[in-house]
């Protein structure tokens, strides 16, 4: 009790509240809401008293009459453990346990709205659908453990190659798809930004991978190369269909199967163009 006798509710606050605004005044408005309509409720980051940490507080505010004057009560509740349990449960919708990486329900939010910005700024956009190469053998020979230590190193490396506004998402399998925005308006250059990312996570994923395992109480590790087969189609406002995009792309990739895979098949609606036809030959150890 000592903690807090005499002091006022910014001494208990951080400068400011997630979002940037001052404590302070923001406290201000939340007393005068609560003078007006008797309750009110929000959330509050608040900070502790013995080492300065903060936390996330539901905060119930009540006006009261005492001797004439309105006075305002607070109940302050700690819920950092609601809002973790809340942050899990939203995991679990949009990413995939696995990678982290977000899953078809959030990839199918994010390409809508890249669908969107490029139809209402005339612009351009991308769909990468890739299918790993040589990730069949590996589960086989080592099982589904040494299989997801690759597709962890290889979601990692994808998202290495985009930038921080692409979405990378896992769409099931070894099966991954990247959602690029803002590609400019002139075509050519969309088209030569998307093939240049293309390349990148080409040639990233096919670089050799250690992966280690636990092989009766030991430690061991092997070498393992894998390369990726990439379906390309630019978004360009023709088709705002996001299953149909999603299923040319899917179709690009087949393509880039078709022709040999490790390397990208760009198509641009109805009229495919073969991208980069070159094809890393891969040494075997």
């Amino acid at each position: 009790k000592d903690e807090f006798l005499g002091k006022r509710p910014s001494d208990l606050s951080p400068p400011h509240q997630p979002g940037g605004s001052a404590s302070l005044p923001l406290a201000k408005a939340h007393i005068a809401n609560v003078i007006k309509n008797q309750t009110h409720q929000f959330e509050w980051v608040h900070k502790r008293q013995n080492d300065g940490s903060e936390f996330t507080a539901e905060i119930k505010l009540n006006a009261i009459q005492f001797n004439g004057r309105t006075l305002v009560q607070a109940i302050v509740q700690d819920i950092t453990e609601r809002k973790l349990t809340e942050e899990k449960i939203r995991n679990l919708a949009f990413y995939d346990q696995l990678t982290g990486l977000p899953n078809r329900r959030l990839l199918w939010d994010r390409l809508r709205l890249v669908i969107a910005a490029t139809k209402r700024q005339a612009g351009t956009g991308a769909v990468l659908f890739m299918d790993l190469d040589n990730f069949k053998p590996l589960n086989d020979r080592y099982g589904h453990a040494m299989g997801d230590l690759l597709l962890i190193e290889a979601a990692n490396r994808i998202k290495q190659s985009v930038r921080e506004t692409d979405t990378v998402a896992r769409y099931g399998g070894d099966e991954f798809v990247v959602v690029l925005g803002n590609l400019g308006k002139n075509i050519e250059e969309a088209r030569a930004q998307v093939l240049a990312i293309a390349e990148k996570i080409r040639s990233y994923v096919a670089q050799p991978y250690s992966l280690e395992f636990q092989d009766n109480g030991a430690s061991s590790t092997i070498e393992h190369r894998c390369s990726v087969s990439i379906g390309a189609l630019l978004i360009d406002g023709l088709i705002d269909d996001q299953e149909k995009i999603l299923e040319m792309a899917d179709e690009a990739m087949y393509r880039a199967k078709n022709l040999g895979r490790n390397q990208a098949y760009l198509r641009e609606s109805d009229n495919e163009l073969p991208a980069i036809k070159r094809k890393l030959e891969l040494k075997s150890n």
